[in-house]
């Protein structure tokens, strides 16, 4: 036994230097894991940036309680902000009075769970003064505790798209030469008026005549 024990003891310095070997490859080993971790994290966030500012609609990242995060040029161009200042606003700020009550109910509602995501048309109000018309689409980014962290928004221009349909729709209830009413506009004029008098209690009359012998 003790010719054991002078052997194991003899074997000591062996061991000693072998175990500090490892841990320093193991040291070494995490700290390359971490170093690769850290990267892969700088690549994500990169990859995440360009998605934002270089997507063709606007995006933002916006708080819970309404401030821009985070914005991207196509949203600056759309409501002709600066990035900085539109980042030292809330959406509530820029959003049309007569919008603002269904983006907050929406919003609300996304917060507590009870719907995934949202869409809504809508009016900005450009730092000119002027209103755009967007279509919003609004998803949420949660903590680890469920707690929300930040609304994504997606944003896209629809003026053009909406003085187009205006602009059909004109043409389709309107004589091209006079501009008078049509006959597809009268009958709509009148669906509308049936529809609001469903219940009687809004009677009304119609009156034709004949402009030739008016």
């Amino acid at each position: 036994i003790t010719s054991e024990r002078t052997r194991v003891a003899d074997m000591r310095p062996e061991l000693i230097a072998y175990h500090y070997s490892a841990a320093g490859l193991g040291q070494k080993a995490a700290a390359l894991w971490l170093e690769a971790g850290q990267l892969a994290l700088r690549e994500s966030e990169e990859r995440f940036r360009l998605t934002i500012d270089e997507a063709p609609i606007g995006m933002a990242l916006v708080a819970p309680d309404g401030r821009f995060v985070r914005v991207n040029r196509a949203l600056c161009e759309i409501v002709g902000y600066a990035a900085d200042e539109l980042t030292g606003l809330t959406f509530q700020a820029i959003t049309h009075p007569e919008d603002l009550d269904a983006d907050l109910a929406l919003a609300g509602q996304l917060a507590r769970g009870e719907i995934p995501r949202y869409q809504l048309a809508k009016r900005y109000i450009r730092k000119d003064g002027t209103t755009v018309w967007v279509e919003l689409q609004v998803s949420l980014v949660r903590h680890g505790d469920g707690t929300p962290e930040h609304f994504v928004s997606q944003i896209v221009d629809i003026d053009d798209r909406l003085e187009e349909y205006a602009s059909l729709s004109f043409k389709a209830d309107h004589d091209p030469l006079t501009g008078l009413v049509n006959r597809s506009g009268l009958l709509a004029a009148l669906h509308r008026l049936a529809v609001a008098n469903a219940d009687g209690t809004h009677p009304f009359a119609v009156i034709y005549c004949d402009i030739d012998g008016f």
